[in-house]
């Protein structure tokens, strides 16, 4: 691949990643969400009550950002925080009814947002390009991992 398709590959990821949390920016102000706190939600959803810490490595964030959309969360009456029974250092973060009430009009808003970014796509262009996107992913992962270890 030449130096040109090297940029242009990173410019239309970085312009699909823009436009794609814009366009989720529009919809989850709609229910009252910023992004980012809708996958908070879900992954409470999905994996249950857990520390601040496990959902950090679980939704790969950096604890002060976590820490900063827990607040809201809790503010908003989403998610419930306290002191985890085992260890008094961590806390433990859970979903509240009011949290779970807004989870089919997050995942109506993920349903939606896919259907507008693969319009016109045919089934073997969307697998192609969600095997690409998976690889392309890997990449960066083990790139992650051979930093933290240099």
């Amino acid at each position: 691949m030449s130096p040109t398709d090297r940029w242009r590959i990173n410019l239309l990821i970085r312009t699909l990643a823009t436009r794609h949390r814009t366009c989720a920016t529009v919809r989850l102000r709609r229910i009252g969400l910023y992004p980012g706190q809708e996958t908070v939600l879900l992954a409470l959803d999905r994996f249950g009550s857990m520390t601040q810490r496990q959902l950090v490595e679980r939704i790969g964030v950096e604890p002060p950002t976590l820490s900063a959309v827990a607040s809201k969360l809790e503010a908003a009456g989403y998610i419930a925080r306290k002191p985890c029974p085992g260890d008094r250092r961590s806390t433990l973060v859970s979903l509240t009814e009011r949290g779970r009430a807004l989870l089919p009009d997050i995942r109506e808003i993920g349903l939606d947002l896919a259907e507008v970014t693969l319009n016109g796509m045919d089934a073997e262009q969307v697998e192609t390009l969600m095997a690409g996107l998976r690889h392309a992913i890997g990449n960066l992962e083990n790139e992650d991992a051979t930093r933290s270890r240099c």
